[in-house]
């Protein structure tokens, strides 16, 4: 199960060796690979350390197979033969007819034409699975590159948020009532706000009110749906953000009060309400005098979450899992009743 690694590992090693030139396909391995192996201490600028890659014919003993060693880095071609015309998908044709012939003169009994097709393709195997752990290497560089990409968004969203967050403190008592008409803080679904109620008398300490943003429509009227749906807030309404919903958790917020449409506002969260009206009439004797009654009720629907309509789906197939149990034990015990009265 050992990689083999990415295509620039793979080499022709050139050297010397009685008066005359061989060559070897190699592969270089890591440093960690040759770990406790006699090798020599190697210099990692000129040298490298290598494998030796060769099909187990019957002639080679199993000690000459897959040995490490340290070559120069001058005596290694790339196995392509390097080059704008070496083939990215095939060893270098010049190089393989001279590691075959090689083959055929040094090993003892020599070997068969049967034998160098087999090292041939043996090759080609290695250099078609480093190919392949190329791109899966390439695939999961990209996957790591837009991972790291995503967290830098969700960085800079952060970063945002906070200076969103501190331009209230930041800025000086003077430049208050200029910045007032600058949207500069943002008011999203979930934000815990405070406001007076409109038109409530000056100095009333119940006029106060804290309530949740559900839904934020920009264009709509009014702009902003809480938790308080019998509080309609006009578009200039002075309201304060006291709590920031960020990744699904409450944190405090110290805001200051300014116009909902001076708010950096976007679409979103659910509005709906049902309205159920009823009313029933009272008959007052002895006068006779019927007084009718009417009574609104408006009811928010939070809009359910992914995980809420997961389990609505498993309790309704779990309903019907139930019904179906049901059903083929009824038509049992009717059949063994059958049976039973059958055999009486």
């Amino acid at each position: 199960d050992q990689k083999i690694g990415t295509s620039n590992k793979l080499f022709w090693n050139e050297r010397r060796q009685k008066k005359t030139s061989v060559i070897y396909p190699v592969r270089v391995v890591p440093r960690e690979e040759v770990v406790g192996l006699s090798l020599k201490d190697w210099d990692a600028e000129t040298e490298r350390a290598v494998q030796y890659i060769q099909y187990p014919h019957k002639s080679l003993t199993k000690r000459n197979l897959g040995l490490y060693d340290v070559v120069s880095l001058r005596s290694l071609t790339p196995y392509n033969g390097g080059g704008d015309d070496g083939s990215k998908d095939s060893w270098c044709t010049k190089k393989m007819e001279q590691y075959s012939k090689q083959l055929k003169r040094t090993l003892k009994g020599g070997l068969t034409d049967i034998d160098l097709i087999t090292e041939k393709t043996f090759l080609n195997l290695v250099l078609k699975q480093s190919l392949k752990e190329e791109e899966y290497e390439k695939e999961r560089n990209a996957i790591l590159d837009r991972a790291a990409e995503t967290s830098l968004q969700d960085l800079i969203c952060d970063k945002e948020d906070k200076q969103a967050e501190n331009d209230s403190d930041d800025n000086n008592s003077d430049d208050d009532d200029m910045s007032d008409n600058v949207k500069s803080e943002p008011l999203r679904v979930g934000d815990v706000i405070e406001y007076y109620k409109p038109n409530s008398v000056a100095g009333n300490p119940d006029a106060l009110c804290e309530a949740e943003v559900k839904f934020i429509n920009p264009k709509g009227d009014p702009i902003l749906v809480t938790t308080d749906v019998f509080t309609i807030l006009p578009p200039d309404h002075q309201v304060k953000r006291v709590k920031r919903m960020h990744r699904g958790k409450l944190h405090h917020h110290n805001g200051r009060f300014r116009a909902i449409n001076n708010y950096v506002l976007k679409k979103e969260g659910v509005s709906f309400c049902v309205c159920v009206c009823f009313c029933y009439e009272v008959l007052l004797f002895p006068y006779s005098i019927t007084y009718s009654m009417h009574c609104l009720i408006l009811i928010y629907l939070p809009p359910r979450t992914q995980m809420q309509q997961k389990r609505s789906s498993q309790r309704v197939l779990q309903g019907q899992r139930q019904l179906s149990r049901e059903r083929r034990t009824k038509s049992y015990q009717r059949w063994k009743t059958k049976v039973s009265v059958h055999e009486i």
